[in-house]
């Protein structure tokens, strides 16, 4: 494999690599591949966007004091977007990228960065959220990204907070709105179908255990109420729906790189590196994204 410095020619920006959570531990040249892959990613998206002229987009930050807070800014964010309280993100990653959001992608190699899933940071100005793919399911790759995204721009300013809490009930308040929850379980319910909450699910695009933490989040359901659920979704999963979803895929990096190819901006090899696809790949390709 090439070093970062081999494959690009440009100033590499420094990165604190501070939101990168290790959950287990892992080999330090394992850790030392994975941020070198993450810089490599980066440069080539700061190079296509200098090239592509973009406008840079300044996120709106939120102050985040507890978890109200962190509910009442997915709330806002939800405004912002303008998406109803009511109402599932289909495709979270679309949304972001239209934000200005950069998202990467890093193929997992070999479980290699196990215990590692996400990071974000601002770059440049540009925020970055990069998934460590490990997953096929797209439910666990979303909550993954509204937990990153509330990293970008909640403003914890008191350190002494949990930051991870705080970013979770961010995500969960994001994909799983009070409003969206209480119009279909009710404000309390001491009792539930558990075919309720599979149907959930499959509106919302969430997993199981994700919506029946959110209901205890919310109060709707009482503490022991919640352990009844965990206890016969683990009894009896295999009675319900338990499909993956397909993951979502960034295309705006992709879409750049094409648009600089068929302006002629960029050479076709030069086209062919950044995607990381032979020239043959590349062709039968273009036609699908030159819109």
């Amino acid at each position: 494999m090439n070093n970062l410095n081999e494959i690009m020619k440009l100033e590499i920006p420094k990165l604190t690599f501070d939101s990168l959570r290790k959950r287990k531990k892992i080999k330090q040249q394992d850790l030392k591949l994975l941020k070198e892959l993450i810089q490599i990613e980066i440069v080539k998206y700061l190079e296509v966007l200098k090239l592509s002229n973009k406008k840079i987009y300044k996120l709106k930050k939120y102050s985040c004091k507890s978890l109200e807070d962190a509910e009442n800014s997915a709330i806002k964010f939800r405004n912002e977007i303008n998406v109803s309280q009511k109402l599932p993100i289909s495709n979270l990653i679309f949304l972001l990228e239209k934000k200005g959001i950069a998202i990467i992608q890093i193929k997992n190699m070999e479980n290699r960065f196990k215990g590692i899933e996400s990071f974000s940071e601002v770059v440049e100005g540009i925020p970055f959220i990069v998934l460590i793919n490990k997953t096929l399911d797209g439910r666990k790759q979303k909550l993954t990204l509204a937990h990153e995204l509330g990293h970008l721009i909640l403003n914890i300013e008191n350190k002494e907070l949990n930051q991870e809490e705080l970013c979770q009930r961010f995500a969960n308040a994001l994909l799983m709105p009070r409003r969206a929850m209480i119009n279909e379980f009710g404000d309390y319910r001491a009792n539930l179908n558990f075919r309720e909450i599979e149907a959930f699910k499959k509106e919302f695009q969430i997993n199981y255990y994700a919506i029946i933490i959110r209901l205890r989040e919310l109060q709707i359901t009482p503490i022991f109420s919640v352990g009844h659920l965990l206890v016969h979704l683990h009894l009896n999963k295999e009675k319900y729906d338990d499909s993956v979803i397909p993951l979502e895929e960034p295309y705006q990096f992709r879409k750049m790189v094409y648009k600089l190819e068929a302006y002629g901006e960029i050479e076709r090899e030069k086209a062919c590196e950044f995607l990381k696809v032979s020239k043959e790949h590349f062709s039968d390709s273009i036609q699908y994204y030159l819109y």
